[in-house]
């Protein structure tokens, strides 16, 4: 349908669509139009087009995407991602509100327990093992989508 509006599908990129005055880029049944404000008429024109052959709801200025705050400032033409809700769930799920968090890194790298008789108490559990990799995936998401910072981090970790 978008290309019937003149869009082409951006390589690589299977949700985002764009021409040379418009970029449109979608989740499931989230999508955002972005255009310059001297382009304004236009979108509205396409915006009608697309409610011509969808039920949609504009819900204004974009704020929030796939779970990533979005923070605007139009003066400087600037734009950031910020995962901090993501960030305070993880805070509470894995109860780490009381911990000490220093950054960046410690340059030493992590050393495994090498033969650690059976029984041993530092030996891990299957369970303490799932709940280890679920933190760890968690993470990954963080530096997946905007937190390039702490990947060299995760990645040592997982």
């Amino acid at each position: 349908m978008l290309t019937l509006l003149g869009l082409k599908r951006v390589l690589e990129e299977p949700c985002i669509y764009a021409n040379d005055w418009l970029l449109v880029f979608f989740f499931v049944d989230d999508s955002v139009l972005v255009y310059r404000p001297e382009d304004r008429a236009r979108a509205q024109e396409f915006k009608a087009q697309l409610n011509a052959r969808f039920k949609m709801k504009e819900i204004g200025p974009l704020k929030w995407f796939l779970g990533m705050r979005v923070i605007r400032d139009r003066t400087a033409h600037k734009a950031w991602l910020c995962q901090d809700a993501y960030i305070e769930e993880l805070v509470q799920r894995y109860r780490l509100y009381n911990g000490v968090f220093t950054t960046p890194r410690a340059v030493e790298d992590l050393k495994p327990l090498e033969d650690l008789p059976t029984g041993h108490p530092y030996e891990p559990s299957e369970d303490s093992i799932h709940k280890y990799q679920k933190k760890a995936g968690s993470l990954t998401y963080l530096v997946e989508r905007t937190r390039v910072d702490i990947a060299k981090t995760i990645g040592k970790l997982a």
